[in-house]
């Protein structure tokens, strides 16, 4: 299991469950995931060969269009298995006719033009994706959702500053996001405080009233950018944190609009992100923008 140590001025919100447990509860974790918490598949690896990832290369300076290093950098799982078709001669001497430029490079530059170590990698994420939806299904049974983002990031990440995530996006929504480690080594994070708790301390002071009512995320840049200095000055905030180490292979679940983090060091991952319609949930009040919304009613004094 994660190695967490937890800070005592941090909101404990680490849960861990094993996959037998969630199948024997009604709801599975919904009501858990709605409340904000951080939760640990418990004594559970993804199921799959992890150990062709860390045989790829992540030396996507190679390639010299910008616009597809930068999708290469957190692209779609689907890149690896739906991107081409094996032929008997294919398009060149892999055998393998690729129908996109993601997928291609993946093959020339992550897999080096290496057929077999790029066969494995497309079985292994293809098998790693019918195992996440299976997983949603299993831990979320009520929820259905209208959008999938399923990303892999092969690249390096080290010293994040400390945020909230924010996507840009000012649609009212629920989020699910399911992460997996890929790396053989444990994937390093922080994580500090929830984001309307955190808000709530600094709403006077930073008069935060002036995002009433308008884009939640907007509130986000502000206290990311503003109050903690953003990517400029990351590690240079003073929020106490808990500091978690992801075993390779291990699978959480966390609303990270809500949970503050900070990867220190990461270097393979999978991320899905799943959006549920509001009413789609079991307590719609638990939705980010609601949650945001309340804050502000709370400290005009509508919300006792």
């Amino acid at each position: 299991m994660a190695k967490i140590i937890k800070h005592p001025d941090v909101q404990d919100y680490f849960l861990e469950f094993t996959l037998d447990e969630i199948k024997a509860r009604p709801h599975g974790i919904i009501e858990e995931y709605e409340a904000n918490n951080l939760i640990l598949l418990k004594n559970y690896r993804m199921p799959i060969d992890l150990a062709v990832f860390s045989e790829m290369s992540s030396h996507m300076h190679k390639i010299e269009d910008e616009s597809l290093r930068r999708k290469l950098k957190k692209m779609t799982s689907l890149s690896f298995f739906q991107g081409y078709s094996k032929t008997e001669l294919g398009n060149d001497a892999s055998g393998l006719d690729f129908n996109d430029k993601v997928s291609k490079a993946v093959f020339e530059v992550l897999c080096n033009s290496d057929k077999s170590l790029f066969m494995r990698a497309s079985q292994a994420m293809e098998d790693a994706h019918k195992v996440t939806l299976d997983l949603f299904a299993t831990c979320f049974p009520d929820y259905y959702y209208y959008r999938m983002i399923p990303s892999i990031r092969i690249t390096e990440t080290l010293f994040e500053n400390i945020h909230w995530d924010n996507h840009q996006i000012e649609d009212d929504f629920q989020q699910v996001r399911i992460f997996c480690n890929l790396d053989n080594r444990p994937r390093i994070w922080n994580a500090s405080h929830n984001f309307v708790n955190y808000a709530r301390t600094l709403y006077k002071d930073h008069n935060l009233s002036q995002f009433a009512g308008g884009d939640p995320n907007l509130l986000n840049d502000y206290i990311c950018g503003k109050v903690l200095g953003g990517t400029r000055n990351a590690c240079k905030d003073h929020l106490p944190k808990h500091t978690i180490a992801f075993e390779p292979g291990e699978i959480w679940f966390g609303e990270l609009r809500m949970i503050s983090h900070q990867i220190m060091y990461g270097e393979r991952a999978m991320v899905y992100m799943f959006f549920i319609k509001p009413e789609g949930m079991l307590n719609g009040e638990r939705r980010f923008n609601r949650q945001v919304e309340n804050l502000h009613r709370e400290m005009a004094g509508e919300l006792v």
